[in-house]
């Protein structure tokens, strides 16, 4: 009977290292942990998740796309060909690309005069940008013509007493 049980636990043992994975090579983060505990991930290998936002800026062969993940942002350099799968940049009234972006985390990059950065390996585009409907609500409409409004009568009683 104990035999039965420990060949059997032995089996479920090496099922589990089989299918768990034993070693994840790129660890994920947001920007604003890198930034804050750079030297726990300088020259390591990082995940980062965030949208594409400002504009792209080609250098020969490689580009420069920020991206922000809502703690905060950060440059990544990637060659020109990952670059372009990103179509949509964040901006005033639009979202970016959502991408994924997998590389050496740099806390003072010896080739970018210092900067703190991401050399990437990889760029999977997570979900793609749109253009946003922000309709200015009526209510604010009202209220700040009401409040001109009172603005302007205030200053034209306070200007005819002031001519007495």
């Amino acid at each position: 009977m104990y035999e039965k049980i420990r060949r059997n636990l032995l089996r479920v043992t090496i099922f589990a290292f089989l299918i768990v994975p034993i070693k994840i090579n790129a660890q994920e983060s947001s920007l604003n942990n890198l930034i804050e505990n750079g030297k726990n991930f300088d020259k390591k290998q990082i995940v980062v998740k965030g949208e594409a936002i400002g504009e792209p800026l080609s250098r020969n062969n490689y580009t420069w796309i920020n991206i922000n993940d809502k703690t905060s942002a950060m440059g990544i350099y990637m060659n020109s060909e990952d670059a372009k799968k990103v179509e949509a940049y964040g901006g005033y009234n639009k979202k970016g690309d959502s991408i994924k972006v997998t590389g050496q985390f740099n806390r003072a990059c010896k080739e970018h005069g210092g900067d703190m950065d991401i050399h990437s390996n990889k760029v999977e585009i997570i979900k793609k940008g749109e253009t946003l409907n922000n309709i200015f609500p009526k209510y604010k409409v009202f209220i700040s013509t009401i409040s001109s409004i009172i603005v302007l009568v205030l200053g034209y009683i306070i200007y005819k007493k002031k001519r007495k």
